[in-house]
């Protein structure tokens, strides 16, 4: 948007600054000159006619306003571009944003992971005193089993 803004404002500036930086081609009108008058060349043809110093005046202001519709054209050319690539950058922008956040979301799932991975391998069931009580409850229920088993056998 603001560049829109800015090359307005360029615009305005371009045409507004030829305006007041360029003199008259031909000389100042004064009030008693005969204003329409029909000329005839020596070949006969009538027209108006004016001098070869105004006409290239004139034809500078053509080339000039000429040129400056090639740099009009340029500038808006640039606008577009510009605008184009702040559009560009503005979707890269959104892009890093997803990205950011999805790579948030795996580093939170995989803290949430690792905590849940350490609390499984401190668990109660996993602690060797647990192992080794029920080892030697079992080695003491098969000892008391077999030795009831033997008494009970008759020779």
């Amino acid at each position: 948007m603001s560049s829109r803004v800015w090359g307005s404002s360029l615009l305005v500036l371009l045409f507004a600054l030829p305006a007041h930086a360029q003199e008259p081609c031909a000389p100042e009108v004064s009030e008693d000159a005969p204003r329409r008058l029909v000329l005839q060349a020596p070949t006969g043809a009538q027209g108006l006619w004016f001098h070869l110093s105004v006409a290239r005046c004139l034809l500078g202001r053509v080339e000039a306003l000429s040129a400056s519709q090639r740099q009009l054209s340029l500038l808006e050319d640039r606008l577009t571009l510009s605008d184009e690539r702040d559009a560009l950058r503005l979707r890269q922008v959104a892009l890093a944003a997803e990205e950011a956040e999805a790579a948030s979301g795996a580093l939170e799932e995989a803290v949430r992971g690792r905590r849940q991975a350490e609390e499984d391998l401190n668990a109660w069931y996993r602690h060797p005193a647990l192992w080794f009580t029920v080892g030697a409850v079992v080695v003491v229920v098969l000892g008391a089993v077999g030795i009831y088993a033997l008494s009970t056998i008759r020779i």
